[in-house]
């Protein structure tokens, strides 16, 4: 038995590949000692298990631009992935997890093979010249765990902030994990003419010289999932190889299902400062577990030119009862207060106006219709190699 095997997803949805990741944690067990997994996605956010997607993406440019939001099982915090970002992990037994030799089995291939300036630190993000180039999570279950992460090869940084800036980040009090941002770099600005193939040539070199875990016992199993690459020392897995996997396909449709990246959101708080030409309004909001709908509001109106202090009443318990109990989205919350048999004078109709039109732009629809779905359905499971 070799101390480590090597598999190349061919894969490009975050959504499968996440799904591929979770089966082979369990079904490569008594196969390999350890495993390396690799895999690149098209563009997309994702998340950690424990975070909300309204504090840390900006979800209306993602939607805008096709950009997929996903949820993966694992803690940690939100990373951007597009074509020039290699995903990274390593699989093995609960007592074999340790960050610090995955880290460094990066940090030997880089250094080794393209000769820059790379350190760890002691979260196991690795790190060029002192900027963030590769950032990592883990997952326990049972007796197995996975400890993945991310490189940053040649991915677009332009388009990397656009996404994890979240236009209502600083005024949402969530739960869970928080981002921690960094400086980060690509190899790209240190080895110009580096090609994806040449990192995973080099990470999958290195890592099969590990040698076996101490804690692990040969155990019988039958593995013959995919093919042996015969120029490089892994084995390739496409989607074909799993599309009558029961687990697999059962765990892919839950990762895109938008009842798993947006209803295992924990309840938050958000604050909403809003100036029209009239007023000045300051608006709390408690959205309820699941992010389905507002649990509660209060909205008062800070300054005013034009209302009188009925009027500002008025405007400050309308805005309540309309949001309590409203669903939370920009669509929903603007029909709510700009109804058509809401009449008002035109200083608190303009307000209200205005307000819905800049809510409809913050909090975006959550991405459930089946049009959506539908129309890019050809992007979320493609079948494409990455080499």
């Amino acid at each position: 038995m070799k101390n480590g095997h090597v598999y190349l997803l061919r894969g490009r949805s975050v959504y499968s590949n996440l799904a591929l990741e979770e089966w082979l944690l369990t079904k490569l067990q008594g196969v390999t000692p350890r495993a390396l997994l690799m895999y690149v996605n098209t563009p997309c956010v994702v998340i950690g298990r424990m975070q909300n997607p309204y504090k840390e993406a900006n979800l209306k440019y993602l939607f805008d631009n096709n950009i997929h939001l996903a949820r993966r099982r694992s803690g940690g915090g939100t990373v951007y992935q597009d074509l020039g970002n290699l995903n990274y992990s390593f699989v093995q037994s609960r007592d074999a997890l340790d960050k610090k030799l995955h880290a460094k089995v990066i940090c030997d291939a880089l250094e080794k093979e393209f000769d820059v300036p790379v350190s760890s630190n002691d979260r196991g993000d690795v790190l060029l010249d002192g900027r963030k180039t590769s950032g990592c999570a883990q997952r326990i279950t049972g007796t197995r765990s996975y400890h993945h992460g991310t490189l940053l090869v040649r991915s677009n940084l332009n388009e990397l902030w656009k996404c994890i800036s979240a236009p209502l980040s600083a005024s949402t009090n969530a739960r869970g994990s928080k981002s921690v941002r960094s400086v980060v770099a690509n190899l790209s600005e240190f080895v110009p003419n580096v090609e994806m193939q040449q990192v995973m040539h080099a990470l999958a070199s290195h890592f099969i010289t590990l040698p076996a875990p101490s804690s692990h016992k040969d155990v019988p199993n039958t593995f013959d999932v995919g093919r042996n690459n015969t120029d490089y020392p892994w084995i390739e897995i496409s989607e074909k190889d799993v599309d009558n996997c029961e687990f697999y396909l059962k765990e892919r449709n839950e990762l895109a299902a938008s009842k798993w990246r947006f209803g295992a959101t924990f309840e938050f708080e958000q604050k909403i400062q809003f100036d029209s030409e009239f007023t000045e309004l300051q608006i709390n909001l408690k959205v309820e577990k699941g992010s389905e709908r507002i649990q509660s509001c209060k909205a008062q109106c800070l300054k005013t030119t034009s209302f009188r202090q009925d009027e500002r009443e008025l405007v400050q318990k309308l805005i309540e009862k309309q949001w309590s109990g409203c669903k939370y989205s920009g669509s929903a919350m603007r029909s709510a207060i700009t109804k058509k048999n809401l009449t008002y004078n035109h200083s608190i109709e303009s307000t209200l106006a205005e307000l819905g039109e800049y809510i409809e732009r913050q909090i975006v629809d959550k991405w459930e219709d089946e049009e959506y779905r539908s129309e890019h359905n050809s992007l979320i499971f493609p079948e494409v190699s990455v080499v």
